[in-house]
Formats: structure tokens, C-alpha cells, sequence
């Protein structure tokens, strides 16, 4: 499946595939919407749920993944 994108007032959010020296890896990664440069990534523990990632009216990004656990990024 494609990876599933939210755009957020600044930045572009996804959940992006690596290709490890061992293994398969997840991050979820921000980049600029205008010039599309990395602003940040955050590695995931599991694979991410499809359509599974969501922006709050606080900024918090909330992400669902396959194992069952739910994060949230940001703060209070």
C-alpha cells in the first residue's frame, strides 16, 4: 500500500519504509511543504496500520500500529 500521508499546517506527515543492513524499519517522517526538505523522523517499533496516523487540534500526531499500540507524538 502506499504510505499514508496527513499534511498539518507546516509540515507533511508520513509513515515511510526503511530498507535495513537486517530488516525492514518504520519511521514517521516530517518534511517542509514548501521546499519538501527532512524537518524530522522518529523511529516506529512496529510496522503502522493503513490510514492509521492522525493530527489533533493540539498538533499531537497520534499513530496506530499492526502490534496494536498507539502513539502519540507532542506534547501537552
Amino acid at each position: 500500500w502506499e504510505n499514508p500521508v496527513v499534511t498539518a499546517a507546516n509540515a507533511r506527515l508520513s509513515c515511510v519504509q526503511q530498507q535495513g543492513a537486517k530488516r525492514r524499519s518504520w519511521v514517521l517522517a516530517a518534511q517542509r511543504l514548501q521546499a519538501g526538505g527532512k524537518l524530522w523522523d522518529q523511529p516506529l517499533p512496529s510496522e503502522p496500520t493503513r490510514w492509521g496516523m492522525a493530527v489533533d487540534a493540539r498538533g499531537r500526531i497520534v499513530v496506530t500500529l499492526r502490534n496494536g499500540q498507539v502513539l502519540c507524538f507532542g506534547s501537552e
